[in-house]
């Protein structure tokens, strides 16, 4: 039922218009946010959660921004140093014993989550020859796309595990994944990419059979990725906001991977 409401949500914010599939993506990038703050200090205050997580939005934000429709695009880049000397001033300044600790996982949520939701959803803005000269052009098909090809590899990943599966992917980080299931949600990936990419994003058959290995296999090392975090800090799930997947860390990390992917093999086929 969970993944039935979040697919009509997912379809509708993407399809619609820009301002919802922008309000979509701030939504995704605060709660995954919040979930990252609160799984590294569990013990910071509300107020510095929430901080936090307004500073990530604001790095996504930039990310997202078609940058190179602004008269002047450097302004981000001195909006990030000077964003950097403020937290060298705090580290320098803190009467924290450890204040590394709390900028590690700071920056973590800038760039795990803040910049990789932002390059992921400005899939939106790009056209075949380039991305567009205007500050909010969108199209929601090809995040769409993404989306549906990590489902793909998920679900074939699964069941290709259940029946095939002999051999283990990374047995110390998640032992539920086995090579046969990795592999079989890359083939399935390739193959929907290949012959049903094109109703979503209007791509050569070639190429989306490409972009389909790129976001199976960077799928899959987000999903690892996000598994070895929470091995390492002892909790199962990111959270419990979505019953039956966790939290939104649980449902946004193959995303999170395969969503600059995306993008950046997306970039190199505009060039």
């Amino acid at each position: 039922m969970t993944g039935s409401v979040y697919v009509g949500i997912t379809c509708l914010a993407l399809l619609w218009r820009h301002e919802s599939a922008l309000i979509f993506h701030m939504l995704i990038a605060g709660f995954c946010a919040y979930e990252l703050l609160l799984l590294i200090s569990p013990k910071e205050s509300l107020a510095n959660r929430l901080i936090g997580t307004a500073s990530t939005l604001a790095v996504s934000g930039f990310a997202y921004i078609n940058q190179d429709s602004l008269i002047n695009a450097g302004y981000f880049n001195y909006i990030f140093i000077f964003v950097g000397l403020v937290f060298m001033a705090y580290v320098l300044l803190s009467s924290k014993k450890d204040p590394i600790s709390d900028l590690s996982g700071l920056m973590l949520s800038w760039i795990y989550i803040g910049v990789s939701l932002g390059l992921f959803f400005r899939i939106g803005q790009m056209e075949l020859g380039g991305e567009t000269m205007s500050l909010f052009p969108f199209e929601g098909g090809p995040i769409l796309l993404v989306l549906a090809l990590i489902w793909v590899n998920d679900s074939f990943a699964y069941v290709f595990g259940r029946l095939l599966g002999r051999h283990k992917l990374a047995p110390t980080i998640s032992p539920g994944k086995t090579i046969e299931g990795f592999v079989g949600g890359v083939v399935a990936c390739i193959v929907v990419a290949y012959f049903l990419g094109g109703e979503l994003a209007p791509l050569k058959s070639n190429f989306l059979a490409g972009l389909g290995a790129v976001i199976a296999i960077s799928a899959n090392l987000g999903d690892l990725f996000e598994s070895k975090i929470k091995r390492t800090l002892g909790v199962k799930d990111s959270g419990s906001a979505l019953p039956g997947h966790g939290g939104f860390l649980d449902r946004f990390d193959s995303v999170l991977f395969a969503g600059p992917a995306a993008y950046a093999f997306l970039s190199f086929y505009g060039i």
